[in-house]
């Protein structure tokens, strides 16, 4: 049984190309909420196409962002991998807070580490975990410990260089 949109946003999430989405944000601004309660919900295939939407819209600094970090990071165990992806690239893009990070690294590195994942959502998780490396040099020594041929045999050519790439600029700091 298909699942039937039932709001304006939802039809337009599963009906329009990105650019006409992001154009709808621009003069919709109460859309984002509407996307960001999307983005962390199970009610799929909106949830995923919403938290994409949110990424290529979103503003760092923006209130309604900022309100929802949180949440999403609280929400990212349950998130499917598609939309686990987009929630990882939300939060790459704004300052996390120090409460929080923990929890967000851990559950970086449980996907980093799952080499059943999808390498797209694998290096994502792996930027974010040299993101709050960054945050923290401290952890710097165990985050390269995650630079494992194990965790890298299931990439494909050009996301193992991307991955040799990453852990070689925290090796040179």
């Amino acid at each position: 049984m298909a699942i039937l949109p039932e709001t304006e946003f939802e039809r337009l999430l599963l009906r329009s190309y990105s650019i006409n989405m992001v154009a709808y944000m621009k003069t919709h601004p109460k859309a984002l909420i509407e996307a960001l309660e999307l983005a962390i919900s199970d009610k799929q295939p909106y949830a995923w196409r919403a938290a994409q939407l949110v990424w290529k819209f979103v503003l760092p600094k923006s209130p309604q962002i900022q309100k929802y970090i949180n949440k999403i990071i609280a929400y990212l165990s349950r998130a499917v991998d598609n939309q686990k992806r987009q929630l990882f690239k939300i939060l790459m893009t704004v300052d996390l807070p120090s409460d929080k990070t923990g929890k967000l690294l851990d559950e970086s590195i449980v996907c980093w580490k799952d080499i059943s994942k999808v390498p797209s959502l694998r290096v994502v998780a792996l930027r974010m975990i040299i993101k709050i490396g960054k945050m923290y040099p401290d952890l710097t020594d165990e985050i390269l410990l995650l630079n494992q041929e194990l965790y890298s045999t299931s990439l494909s050519p050009g996301a193992r260089r991307s991955v040799q790439r990453i852990f070689g600029e925290m090796n040179h700091r």
